[in-house]
C-alpha cells in the first residue's frame, strides 16, 4: 500500500510576537497544531526556501512536534527539491494556506510533474485585490480534482460570483475546480466546565437575556463596518424583551473603536 503523503509550500508559522492575534496567520498555526493531532498521514513534506527558513520552521514547530510524536513523519525539502519529489513520491494532495499564494505555480507545476490535487483554505474574500488574485487562477490551470474551502456558504457564493465577474468582464474560461465548504473547526476541550448559565454569569450577562455576538476585528475597512449593524440592531429589537449585542474581538483601530462607542452612545440617548 503506497503511503499517505501531504505536502504544503506553506510554513504555517505562528504570527509574530506582538503582533495582534487575528487573520490567517494565526488562523493557520492554529490549523496545522490540529491537523497534526488528528489527521492520519504516513507523512507531511514541506517545500521551504532556503537553510533559514528551515531553521525558522523548526524553531517554531519542533518542540510541538515532537510533543505530539511527530517529528519522524515530518520531511523538509527545498523548493528547488520540488520535481524530484514528485518524480519520487505519489503524493497524496498538496495544500496551500491561502487560494492565491503559489496556487497557479504549483498548479502549472503539478500538471508537468505530478498528479495530485491541490487545495486550499480562503480566509478572506473583502480586499480590492482579491478579483486579480482569482483572475490568475484560470492562468494557473487547476483542474477538477482541485478545492478551494470556504467557511460558509455566503463566502462561497462570494466566490462562485467573482469568478463569474472575471469570466464575463475578462472573457476568461473559469477553472473547474470544486468549492468545499468546510466550516471552522473549535476545540471543545477549551469549553470544558463552561456551561451556558456559568458562561453568562462569568461574563455578567442575565440569565434569561437574548444575546447576540458579532465576533471579528474593530477595523471599518479591515473586515467589516459595524455602524450598519448597530443601526439595524436598533430597528429590529423589540421594544417588550431585553436584548443586547455584543461586539468582540481584536482591536486594529482604537479610533474607530472610539466613534463606535460614541456611535453606541447617541443612539441610546436617541431612542
Amino acid at each position: 500500500m503506497n503511503k499517505r503523503i501531504w505536502g504544503s509550500l506553506d510554513d504555517y508559522l505562528p504570527p509574530l510576537q506582538g503582533s495582534t492575534m487575528v487573520g490567517r496567520g494565526f488562523a493557520n498555526y492554529n490549523f496545522i497544531k490540529a491537523f497534526f493531532e488528528y489527521s492520519s498521514f504516513d507523512e507531511y513534506h514541506f517545500f521551504l526556501n532556503n537553510r533559514s527558513h528551515k531553521e525558522e520552521f523548526l524553531t517554531h514547530h519542533e518542540a510541538m512536534l515532537t510533543r505530539m510524536g511527530m517529528a519522524d513523519r515530518i520531511k523538509l525539502f527545498y523548493r528547488t527539491d520540488l520535481a524530484q519529489a514528485m518524480a519520487c513520491h505519489d503524493y497524496t494532495v498538496f495544500h496551500q494556506s491561502d487560494p492565491v499564494t503559489h496556487i497557479p505555480p504549483l498548479c502549472r507545476y503539478r500538471n508537468l510533474h505530478g498528479n495530485f490535487p491541490v487545495i486550499a483554505f480562503i480566509h478572506s474574500i473583502s480586499y480590492p485585490d482579491i478579483l486579480l488574485k482569482l483572475q490568475d487562477l484560470c492562468w494557473g490551470a487547476p483542474h477538477a480534482g482541485d478545492a478551494i474551502i470556504c467557511s460558509s456558504t455566503c463566502g462561497r457564493e462570494v466566490i462562485q460570483n467573482y469568478l463569474a465577474q472575471i469570466q464575463r468582464e475578462r472573457n476568461l474560461e473559469v477553472p473547474p475546480l470544486k468549492l468545499e465548504v468546510l466550516p471552522f473547526g473549535l476545540d471543545v476541550r477549551a469549553l470544558a466546565g463552561h456551561d451556558k448559565v456559568s458562561s453568562r454569569r462569568e461574563l455578567g450577562l442575565p440569565p434569561d437575556e437574548t444575546v447576540a455576538l458579532c465576533l471579528g476585528r474593530f477595523s471599518e475597512f479591515d473586515k467589516m463596518d459595524l455602524f450598519p449593524l448597530l443601526q439595524a440592531f436598533q430597528q429590529i429589537r423589540p421594544s417588550n424583551q431585553a436584548w443586547r449585542l455584543v461586539l468582540a474581538g481584536a482591536v486594529n483601530q482604537a479610533d474607530y473603536l472610539n466613534m463606535l462607542r460614541l456611535w453606541i452612545k447617541a443612539m441610546v440617548y436617541r431612542y
